[in-house]
């Protein structure tokens, strides 16, 4: 197993990071990006270390109904959440699933937890979010959030899980920063004023 090489893999599992989950022929865990339980993937090692691999999906050899269209542009680049691209089923499972593993692991206990109580609202729920400001190589304003490790600002204005209304008050916003010419943090030199917006709603 070396980086930059490609394998076919099996996704067994999937994690809280929204990363499928499968094993290399040396019994290391590879975590995959952008691959969902059930799917064989054809897939390129990005990460080498001791216990463990990451990997990133380059062809789904064997596709799985658990997967759906993701309803979000920014996904999966944006780092403000793991599962839009997996049945709301499937997402319920994996919680589930997570509550399970937490009490055999810390506790000690082997249970079967109830199954979620869920209102069946994947859209909007959100009622607060903190956006991170930044502008592109064209001084262009960027509201989103950070991809996942990192600081770099993916665009997501549009978030779908967020509370109606906060688009609109983020454009409204972008636009009076646009015409004042306000300047956005930079995190190297310690200067600039806008560096997050944070919204809450209270309905």
């Amino acid at each position: 197993m070396k980086k930059n090489e490609f394998a076919i893999l099996t996704i067994e599992d999937m994690n809280n990071r929204g990363f499928g989950v499968a094993h290399a022929e040396d019994g290391r865990v590879v975590f995959v990006q952008n691959a969902v339980t059930g799917e064989t993937v054809n897939a390129k090692y990005i990460k080498i270390a001791k216990d463990y691999a990451v990997a990133r999906v380059e062809k789904t050899l064997t596709p799985t109904d658990r997967r759906i269209p993701a309803d979000c542009n920014a996904f999966p680049a944006c780092g403000g959440c793991v599962y839009r691209h997996i049945s709301y089923e499937e997402e319920l499972k994996i919680k589930q699933q997570r509550v399970e593993d937490a009490v055999k692991r810390i506790g000690g206990i082997d249970i079967k937890a109830n199954p979620i109580v869920s209102d069946r609202n994947t859209m909007g729920y959100r009622n607060k979010a903190q956006y991170p400001v930044a502008k592109d190589k064209n001084g262009n304003y960027i509201i989103g959030f950070y991809a996942p490790k990192t600081h770099r600002v993916i665009h997501a204005i549009d978030c779908p899980l967020a509370k109606r209304g906060f688009s609109d008050i983020l454009y409204t916003l972008k636009s009076i920063f646009e015409e004042l010419s306000i300047s956005v943090y930079n995190e190297e030199t310690g200067t600039g004023l806008i560096r997050h917006i944070y919204l809450r709603a209270n309905d």
